[in-house]
Formats: structure tokens, C-alpha cells, sequence
């Protein structure tokens, strides 16, 4: 039977297999935050301290003026060239263990599953399932620390600073940022499932064709190539269908957003130059406002990348997180290390059910005793279990 899965349980999957490495993954957290708010928000006030003594003619009497030039050169240094180097390094060994111990649990999972199991799946596609859950738990957190981290500390530290220029125009930028914040979650939606369209489209194209390869001598024996190439034509052509559907839909709900995006720039230059005009702000206030807005203005329209990046890592991932919330079926409870004593078989009251437990029982109270050395025959009609009762006996199913 499947088991159902939802976005909150692929997502605490994520979070569970970063608690083993949670040291690493805090260090990165700090470590970017701390980047960001270097790099985004200490070199623009010390430009626009540099204005400001600039526009009050004090470039020959400011004591300042040198100290400002090296503490913008150290931000730089800090940020750019110490700060990303320092978190990619932290990000990369933590996505890399991660993916290595996600890889091990679907590799444990895919083999303990029953014969039944693997009769019912492409091989090919397990594997593509299986490097897509770790290219989607890479790519989450490649958008926690490159993307959401950024989002956040941008539109906080902005409204902040901007705030204590000209509080009117940072309420109304806070207002429009929840706005279109909610418009993108909204406009989003119809995305996630044309994203996990797209993505069991692909799986079947990857199993259909390693299906085909590991067969490949009983396609050419069978003179069927033209049959499979016809086959797998169709299947990329469902393919190539779900993602041009998924291109048509990202480009709807991005002509939108970046319209609204420019339309803030252009409001943002515009209101700046008044302000100036009406001697509202100073120069160096003017360009805090464009550089501030403009930050926040591209970290919502990140916020478009992020909601389809989180689409398609809800995509990928689905098929092989619901393989690994399903229970395995076939489990063996002892801890006791298999000793071959006698050589006898013994099947004592065994009751069982083809299909996982759905289909027609089998054998049910069915017992066996066969001595050490005694040599029988299985008799039956097709279909009376004597290939079932050999898997039953070597754990197929």
C-alpha cells in the first residue's frame, strides 16, 4: 500500500537528517547571516556617509574620510572575499553528509523491499528517484542559505534603516513586500503540481530507458527495438509536454511579478527625487532609498525563484519519500545469527498473501517439514505457489 505523503513530512524529512550534522549546519547559518548583513548593508552607509560629507563640501576638514575608506575596503574583504568562501565551505560538507546518508538509507530501504516490490517499479526509475531526493535536499538547503536567508535579513534591515529616514515610504514598502509576498505564495500553487508532473514524467523516461538497457538482449531477440523506440518516443513526449506546460505556467505568474517589480523601481527613483527636490532627504538619503529599495525589490522577485525552486524540490522528492515512509513488509525480528544446524527446512502454520497483503491469500496454515538430506518434488498446476514457496524460503517475498 502507498503511504500518502505531504510537503510538511518531505520537509521534516530534510530537517531530521541535518540533526546529526546541526553544529555544522548553525556555524553556516551565523556565518551567512553575518556575511549578508556585511555585505548588503555596512558598504552602502558608509557610501552614503561619503556622500554626505561630499555634499557639505568637508572632503578637506573631515577626520573620518580614510577611517570610512578602510572600514568599506574591510567589509568588502569581510564579505566578498573571507565571508561566501568561509559559508560555502561549511554549506558544501554539510549538503555533501547529508546526501551521503540519505543515499545509504534508500540503498538499505531499496533492498530490503520484497521481490514484489521490485517486480511493480522500474529499476531505473528507483535510481532516478533516488539521486532526485538528494539533488532536492541539496537544493533545499542551497535556498535556505542563498536565497531565504537573504530574502529575510534584506527586507528587515532595509525597512529598518529606511525607516529612520522617511518612515512613511518604509510602511508602505513593508505593506507592498506582505502583498506580493502573499501573491507569490498564492500564484505559486498551481506550479507545485505541474512541477511534480514534470517530475514523475522524467522518472518514467529514466526508468523506461535503463529499463531497456538492462534488457537489451532480449529486445534484439525479439526484434522488438522499433517497438521500444516507439515506446519510449511517446514517453518523452509526455514528458516534454509536462515541462512545456510547467514553462507556460512559470511564465504567466513571472510576467506579472517582474512588472510589479520594475514598477517599484522606477516609484522608488521617482519618490527619491522628489524628496530631494522638496529638500525632504539629503543626497546620501536619496541613495539609500534606491539602494535599499532596489535590494528588496530583487529579493521579491527572488522570492518568485524560491516558491519554484520549492516546487520542484517538493517534485523530485515525492515519489522517493513515500517509498521510504512505507513500511517494509518483509522484515526479519530475530537478532539471532542464521546457524545452519541440522539442514532441515520447517515451515510451521504459514499464511500468505500475493499483492502485499491486497490479493488472493496463497497459503494460509500452510506447514512443511523436510528432513536433512530428503530430496522432494513440488507438484501443482500453474499457479498453485510451488515458485512462491521457493521465494518464500530464500526471503524473496
Amino acid at each position: 500500500m502507498k503511504n500518502k505523503i505531504n510537503d510538511k513530512e518531505i520537509l521534516r524529512l530534510f530537517w531530521q537528517v541535518s540533526v546529526p550534522y546541526r553544529r555544522r549546519r548553525n556555524l553556516a547559518i551565523f556565518f551567512a547571516i553575518t556575511t549578508i548583513v556585511i555585505s548588503i548593508f555596512v558598504g552602502p552607509l558608509v557610501i552614503a556617509e561619503l556622500l554626505n560629507i561630499i555634499q557639505h563640501n568637508q572632503l578637506q576638514t573631515a577626520n573620518n574620510l580614510w577611517t570610512l575608506i578602510v572600514l568599506y575596503g574591510a567589509s568588502e574583504l569581510c564579505s566578498t572575499v573571507i565571508g561566501w568562501r568561509l559559508v560555502l565551505y561549511l554549506v558544501w560538507t554539510f549538503e555533501t553528509a547529508l546526501q551521503r546518508d540519505l543515499h545509504s538509507r534508500c540503498f538499505s530501504k531499496l533492498t530490503n523491499q520484497t521481490m514484489f516490490f521490485h517486480a511493480n517499479k522500474f529499476g531505473g526509475s528507483l535510481v532516478s528517484q533516488t539521486n532526485k531526493l538528494n539533488g532536492a535536499v541539496e537544493r533545499f538547503w542551497d535556498t535556505i542559505f542563498w536565497s531565504i536567508l537573504p530574502l529575510v535579513i534584506s527586507l528587515a534591515g532595509s525597512i529598518i534603516i529606511l525607516s529612520t529616514l522617511i518612515w512613511q515610504y518604509a510602511l508602505f514598502l513593508f505593506i507592498f513586500s506582505i502583498i506580493f509576498s502573499i501573491a507569490v505564495y498564492f500564484g505559486s500553487r498551481p506550479m507545485a503540481k505541474l512541477s511534480e508532473k514534470e517530475a514523475k514524467a522524467s522518472n518514467k523516461v529514466s526508468g523506461q530507458l535503463a529499463d531497456m538497457v538492462s534488457n537489451i538482449l532480449a529486445v534484439k531477440s525479439s526484434g522488438a527495438e522499433s517497438l521500444e523506440q516507439n515506446r519510449f518516443s511517446k514517453t518523452v513526449g509526455s514528458w516534454r509536454k509536462a515541462s512545456l506546460g510547467t514553462m507556460r505556467g512559470f511564465l504567466k505568474v513571472s510576467t506579472v511579478y517582474s512588472t510589479i517589480n520594475t514598477i517599484i523601481k522606477i516609484g522608488a527613483i521617482a519618490f527619491a527625487v522628489y524628496a530631494a527636490q522638496h529638500n525632504l532627504v539629503s543626497v546620501a538619503s536619496v541613495y539609500l532609498i534606491i539602494t535599499y529599495t532596489g535590494s528588496v525589490a530583487h529579493e521579491l522577485w527572488n522570492m518568485n525563484g524560491i516558491m519554484r525552486s520549492y516546487n520542484r524540490i517538493i517534485g523530485d522528492a515525492h515519489e522517493m519519500v513515500e517509498i521510504l515512509k512505507t513500511p517494509t513488509t518483509l522484515v526479519d525480528r530475530s537478532d539471532k545469527k542464521l546457524k545452519i544446524k541440522r539442514g532441515g527446512i520447517v515451515m510451521d502454520n504459514v499464511t500468505f498473501t500475493h499483492d502485499e497483503g491486497q490479493g488472493d491469500t496463497l497459503f494460509h496454515d500452510f506447514s512443511l517439514n523436510i528432513q536433512p538430506g530428503e530430496k522432494i518434488g513440488l507438484v501443482g498446476s500453474s499457479g498453485s505457489g510451488k515458485t512462491t514457496l521457493t521465494k518464500l524460503l530464500l526471503r524473496f517475498a
